[in-house]
């Protein structure tokens, strides 16, 4: 029985202990499949890795809790209880930091005081914080990177590629048939990081500033990863080998000396449809920039003369494509400028995919510097699986 206790008290004591040194991680790692932050790496060959033990917070239920809060002012009860993202066990620990961070912005700890604790006790909930920011941070200016995206975990990656067979047809009595079986093949993809690194002096922790310097810092960088990645797909984007130019003028031209338009974009995308159909694909996701779409439902004979031309400039999604004017059944156009002028990315969706990787934030101590760090890496990439099922359409504008 004595035996029993001990025990009982030892694994007790463990788990405070090894709850202790998570609390003070100088690493925090987003894990892609389940939308959720971990603290806890070991070291693998020299190299640290996550052990996707220990998770601390759920992003898909703390956007929804920020939505209900920022709508209402407050929670109920029962949507407390069903959609606080912090796990049962991490949320004494994640309201003293939150209660400590209060103090700082109310005056009530000085600086000196107020940097101890967080670099000691509530290290690893900064880190979860600074991946919250990132990761539910909306983007109204970068569009693309919401692409047919698919989560991983593996930096190195083997992607099959299937190649269709034909039946026999109109096979006459007592003929033999060969058998028949797709062609596989492999295509082996690595992600790499995009990095940011953001470094601060003690003396510019010691100073007040009308504005709050490290969060606009933060802000920059997560703003700058939407935007890399955008730029990925949109390069992936502009390298279609099947490319198709507009001729005969632009999309917002009229035929000389005539109140028609020159081109009709209809007959563009019907070609480019028939050279992803060739290619046993189904064109059904498209990408531009703002002037080009402009162009595309401002064309007469696709809003009719007169149709006015959109008053939304945002950059976003458009899924209503099957209504006039746009007259594009089921096809989901994204409007980014990262794309150039005049040119439009048609495709099948899964031609095309963005893969999301683990992303790391991390921070260190220069003593001999005097100064702090923190490093956020991101792992992720934009890859064309199938060509054949791409098209890059040029001189629209």
């Amino acid at each position: 029985m004595i035996d029993a206790m001990e025990q009982e008290l030892f694994e007790r004591y463990d788990k405070r202990e090894e709850k202790k040194k998570l609390a003070q991680s100088q690493e925090a790692f987003f894990n892609p499949k389940d939308n959720s932050g971990y603290l806890g790496a070991k070291q693998v060959e020299g190299v640290w890795v996550p052990t996707w033990a220990h998770k601390v917070i759920d992003f898909a239920k703390k956007k929804v809790a920020d939505a209900i809060f920022a709508k209402q002012g407050s929670m109920t009860a029962l949507d407390h209880a069903r959609y606080n993202p912090i796990m049962p066990e991490w949320q004494e620990e994640m309201k003293k930091y939150y209660d400590h961070m209060d103090k700082i912005e109310k005056g009530e700890l000085t600086v000196k005081q107020a940097g101890a604790m967080t670099q000691s006790d509530f290290t690893g909930m900064r880190m979860i914080q600074i991946l919250g920011s990132l990761i539910n941070q909306e983007q109204r200016n970068y569009i693309l990177q919401t692409i047919n995206t698919i989560p991983t975990t593996e930096l190195l990656l083997r992607i099959p590629t299937v190649k269709r067979f034909t039946i026999a047809e109109d096979v006459g009595e007592f003929d033999f048939v060969e058998s028949m079986k797709m062609a596989f093949t492999s295509q082996y993809i690595q992600l790499r990081k995009d990095v940011a690194h953001l470094a601060w002096s003690d003396e510019f922790t010691m100073s007040t500033f009308d504005q709050p310097i490290y969060q606009l810092h933060i802000q920059n960088a997560n703003s700058e990863f939407e935007r890399v990645k955008a730029s990925k797909v949109a390069t992936q984007i502009l390298n279609f080998t099947n490319t198709q130019d507009i001729t005969g003028g632009t999309w917002f031209d009229f035929a000389a000396g005539t109140e028609h338009y020159a081109v009709d974009p209809r007959r563009n995308f019907n070609t480019a449809r028939a050279t992803i159909r060739a290619g046993f694909g189904v064109g059904n996701r498209a990408a531009s920039n703002m002037i080009t779409y402009q162009a595309y439902e401002g064309n007469g004979y696709i809003g009719g003369m007169g149709y006015p031309s959109i008053t939304n400039a945002e950059s976003r999604v458009i899924d209503q494509m099957t209504v006039v004017p746009p007259k594009l059944p089921n096809v989901i156009w994204y409007i980014d400028e990262e794309m150039p002028d005049g040119k439009v990315g048609f495709w099948d969706e899964s031609a095309l995919v963005r893969l999301q990787g683990p992303i790391r934030s991390s921070t260190y101590r220069e003593e001999h510097a005097g100064g702090n760090g923190i490093y956020i890496r991101d792992w992720n990439g934009a890859f064309t699986l199938r060509q054949a099922q791409a098209v890059l359409l040029r001189g629209a504008v």
